[in-house]
């Protein structure tokens, strides 16, 4: 008599490898179509704003693509304009590109690599941005703002259109922009804003000689004290003076050889909405700046021996040793930059454009 085979019971089946391998699918694959609906739900999101704002947005077919990998979304031809009272300026690139994880549902990042093309923007001229890598990681409210963004680029160079000159380059670069938590800050709205890049360069520095054609290094960090509201610059700017508004530079270390700089201090407005401030200053590489002046004919020999020897008296050398260092303090008022009691030149007017509207 042939007994016939039980068939497997379906507690064995659900607890097979089979079984909870096609469980895993499911639910990866539920969680990857999870973040593409987020993540184009927060693109849709933020173009509403910002149509909402009276910026006009237009892009072509909406596509999204990656599976099983980063969920990815795909906008051609995109185009972004804003009205003449919030600057007037066009931003254009032929593919707009997001992309999230799907275990990181809500976090995104906005590829900007390639071309863009800018109009309007501090310019009649339009000019062009091209970067091998540029990714930006915003961090959205729920009505679509930007609150804050990290952008991390390579090799991005700005140049005007139609194969114009590079305007400026930076070899490699991060930048970040976050809030304070209120608790730290006495409850007064404080930005803060951390930059570095390497090999940054803007055009005409290769002919001024005396320093490096491209800045080595350059860190910063700084932090916007008061709130800045979204009305025209200048009512904006004012009532920020007003309110105590400050800017606290934390950080400032810049790598030009031969010469570096570190410094710190607090800038301001005036009653004319003219930069003020008072910053302490550490150089270094300065013997080596009045030599590289005086083979390039900016100063004159003897002029070049006397400011040596002056430099000499100033400067002290590091605890331990090292290159000499230079301690100055710096500061700018009435439109005048000193370096102590002693003059050094009349700054420049900032004329503040009237008809732009902060967001």
């Amino acid at each position: 008599m042939i007994t016939k085979p039980k068939p497997p019971s379906r507690h064995k089946l659900l607890t097979s490898p089979f079984a909870a391998l096609v469980v895993g699918v499911g639910f990866y694959g539920a969680a990857w179509g999870g973040g593409a609906y987020v993540l184009q739900s927060q693109a849709e999101r933020w173009i509403a704003a910002q149509q909402q704002a009276g910026r006009n947005v237009t892009h072509g077919e909406l596509k999204i693509s990656g599976f099983p990998g980063s969920v990815q979304i795909a906008l051609s031809d995109w185009s972004m304009s804003t009205p003449i009272t919030d600057g007037g300026w066009t931003w254009r690139t032929s593919s707009l590109r997001l992309w999230t994880q799907p275990w990181t549902l809500g976090r995104f990042t906005v590829d900007l690599a390639g071309s863009h093309t800018l109009s309007g923007a501090w310019s009649d001229l339009p000019f062009t941005i091209t970067a091998d890598r540029a990714d930006l990681q915003p961090a959205l409210s729920l009505d679509g703002q930007i609150d804050t963004f990290d952008v991390n680029i390579n090799k991005l160079s700005v140049g005007g259109a139609n194969d114009a000159p590079s305007l400026a380059a930076i070899e490699s670069g991060a930048l970040s922009i976050h809030q304070v938590d209120p608790a730290k800050s006495n409850d007064a709205p404080i930005w803060r804003l951390s930059f570095n890049a390497a090999k940054a360069s803007v055009i005409g520095m290769e002919h001024f000689g005396v320093l490096a054609p491209a800045i080595e290094t350059i860190r910063f960090t700084l932090d916007l004290v008061g709130a800045l509201n979204a009305n025209p610059l200048l009512t904006a700017l004012a009532a920020w003076r007003e309110g105590g508004g400050t800017v606290e530079l934390r950080e400032l270390a810049l790598d030009w050889p031969p010469l570096s700089v570190a410094a710190s201090g607090t800038l301001a407005l005036d009653e004319n909405l003219q930069p003020i401030g008072a910053l302490s200053a550490k150089f270094q590489g300065f013997f080596e700046t009045v030599d590289a002046m005086t083979t390039h004919g900016v100063v004159r020999a003897s002029d070049a021996s006397m400011a040596r020897i002056v430099l000499g008296l100033m400067a002290r050398e590091p605890v331990g040793g090292g290159t000499p260092e230079l301690n100055l303090a710096v500061t700018v008022q009435n439109r005048k930059l000193y370096t102590g009691p002693i003059s050094l030149m009349t700054m420049p007017e900032v004329v503040w454009p009237e008809d732009i509207v902060l967001p």
